[in-house]
């Protein structure tokens, strides 16, 4: 795991540096658990992952801040399974990632198959972790291709299966898309049992939502699709 980069309760700072072309089952470009890691102007782009975090995966306990005109894009998952996905980002357990300034997470895909449920997330995916976006940042141009007809696939932009997605003043979620079976193409919420955690919850306090596209709608009962 951490095609580019494995931090493991370390400290890791990147400036102006770039994290590309690399490929692991999870996290391509970055894996993080117990970590703290800071990228400011600089890209983590062209990555892939099998199962979860085609760019970066975080989890037990880390935190990672992106800010100034930083840039994560291009980066796929192949083939997200149950409670996976996350082309640019996944965010695990007890851990907070922030993005903000006019950093932008764009352009990243998941391709979900042989799934029973909670994959997706082409951008950002939170699996019992925190989530912020404030300033100018943005999620945009993610998709999530779903193969498979499930329930609570989705989020082209952003999926939360369980954690916090907080949005605040100026950030915006844009022209996400999610393909054939899968529900909200900005953003899916939806409440399950992973990584100790039971709720899901989206805090949407200023910003917009605009220009995302579910292809089709498929949600049998359930609710919180943007």
């Amino acid at each position: 795991d951490g095609g580019g980069v494995f931090d493991n309760a370390g400290e890791f700072t990147m400036t102006n540096s770039t994290i590309s072309e690399n490929e692991a089952k999870m996290g391509g470009g970055i894996y993080a658990v117990i970590s703290e890691v800071v990228m400011q102007d600089s890209s983590i782009s062209e990555n892939e992952a099998k199962n979860s975090g085609g760019g970066v995966l975080i989890g037990n306990t880390s935190e990672f801040e992106i800010s100034g005109n930083s840039i994560i894009t291009g980066n796929k998952v192949t083939d997200g399974g149950h409670g996976s996905g996350g082309g640019g980002v996944i965010v695990g357990s007890q851990s907070t990632f922030t993005i903000k300034d006019t950093s932008k997470i764009t352009n990243n895909i998941v391709t979900v198959s042989n799934a029973d449920a909670a994959s997706g997330g082409g951008g950002v995916y939170v699996s019992g972790g925190t989530f912020i976006m404030s300033d100018n940042s943005e999620i945009t141009e993610n998709e999530v291709d779903v193969n498979t007809e499930a329930d609570s696939h989705g989020g082209g932009g952003v999926f939360v299966y369980n954690g916090t997605f907080h949005m605040e003043t100026n950030s915006k979620i844009a022209k996400n898309v999610v393909n054939r079976y899968g529900t909200g193409g900005g953003i899916s919420v939806v409440s399950g049992t992973i990584q100790g955690t039971t709720e899901a919850n989206f805090l949407m306090e200023g910003g917009i939502i605009t220009e995302n596209e579910a292809k089709k709608e498929y949600l049998r009962g359930y609710r919180g699709h943007v």
